[in-house]
């Protein structure tokens, strides 16, 4: 779900910038945030991981927005199966609240996901919020949302990662 990332500056003070990254844990946990952890650790970049301290989602969903709103950059990490991800979906949702209110900095990484998949809500994307559908067919603000803010952030530039791990940049089409 989320990081706090604090590069240390030369003085003793520490929290120089905080970086929000969302991830579905059970897609990328074990493969590309070990990767970025050991990255940031090795360019002196220290974080501090909430998500794994707090496994109720109920307590995530009151906590990861104000996370958000304090940080300066986040870093979306689109993977195959997000769209099934209540709190993934709420992320993007204040990710893209805060880059419009504020000019919060947004990166993507899309992990063994193509990028229209995510922009025209196909495949895993579709029937993610299909079946959130079902279960919210009341609360079509709340789905409409979400795919609003999916489309909004597939639209975006990003990094593509395929199965060897290699990196693709993929510009923005606007």
């Amino acid at each position: 779900m989320f990081l706090i990332l604090m590069a240390s500056s030369s003085s003793n003070s520490r929290a120089s910038f905080k970086v929000f990254v969302s991830f579905k844990e059970e897609n990328v946990g074990n493969n590309f945030v070990t990767h970025l952890y050991a990255a940031l650790v090795h360019a002196g970049i220290y974080y501090f991981d909430v998500q794994r301290r707090e496994k109720d989602e109920g307590n995530l969903m009151i906590t990861v927005p104000k996370m958000i709103e304090e940080s300066d950059l986040a870093i979306i990490i689109f993977s195959e199966d997000n769209a099934y991800s209540r709190l993934c979906l709420e992320e993007v949702v204040k990710i893209m609240e805060c880059k419009k209110q504020r000019d919060l900095k947004v990166f993507l990484v899309f992990y063994r996901v193509e990028l229209g998949r995510v922009s025209g809500l196909k495949g895993s994307y579709r029937s993610g919020i299909e079946y959130f559908q079902k279960k919210l067919d009341k609360d079509v603000r709340k789905l409409m949302r979400w795919k609003d803010a999916l489309q909004e952030a597939g639209s975006l530039s990003g990094w593509y990662l395929d199965d060897e791990l290699s990196v693709v940049n993929i510009k923005d089409s606007t």
